[in-house]
């Protein structure tokens, strides 16, 4: 379909300005076994959503406008967010369609980079597929990137799903860095599981 690149580059947009922020997943979906009733549930009645998190994790202050939750485990590194920023140009595009242009979306390392903003030099793509949330189709990768500030560079290693509504791009991620990469890698290790759990409990509330 002929947006598919349009879209690509909107993806671009918000991941890019989030990445400091986030961080396969074997299903995007839980047994009741797995999702305990004993998380708490973050319930977002602007955005429609919900989201469950360890009870021993701590919610803080979203950092960027179109950050809609974030919640760090309490003994180190790592995070998991929500982010939802509208665009109007799926505003009058039905869920099938959005379905169809998220099944479209190319799934190789050049593509994530873009989505990413960084060069494919700076991406490894570890997995990726389209899962669904709810009766939303939505492309989910687990990648290792290469990133740089004014300490220096580090290394991040993070799953990040990507879906669509009517007029809204969502971004939901959960990721590890660190400026050793075996301690990025051991620690994110170590946390996929609840990760997993942690995006596996998204639902929209509509």
């Amino acid at each position: 379909m002929k947006k598919t690149a349009n879209l690509s580059l909107m993806i671009g947009a918000i991941i890019v300005l989030h990445l400091w922020l986030i961080g396969g997943m074997s299903a995007f979906s839980q047994t009741n076994e797995d999702n305990s009733n004993l998380w708490p549930v973050h319930r977002d009645t602007q955005a429609m959503f919900r989201i469950s998190y360890p009870a021993d994790w701590v919610v803080v202050p979203p950092k960027g406008r179109n950050v809609r939750f974030s919640v760090n485990p309490p003994d180190g590194a790592g995070n998991c967010n929500v982010v939802v920023r509208y665009n109007p140009e799926l505003t009058n595009m039905t869920q099938e369609d959005l379905n169809k242009e998220i099944a479209q979306l190319p799934q190789d390392t050049v593509s994530w980079a873009g989505y990413a903003g960084l060069p494919p030099s700076d991406v490894c793509v570890l997995e990726s597929r389209i899962a669904k949330i709810g009766t939303n189709s939505a492309l989910l990768g687990v990648l290792e990137v290469k990133l740089e500030n004014l300490e220096g560079k580090y290394k991040r290693y993070q799953i990040v799903a990507i879906t669509f509504r009517a007029g809204e791009i969502w971004t939901l991620n959960c990721g590890v860095s660190s400026f050793s990469d075996d301690e990025a890698k051991q620690r994110f290790d170590i946390l996929r599981y609840r990760f997993e759990k942690v995006l596996g409990s998204f639902m929209f509330m509509e």
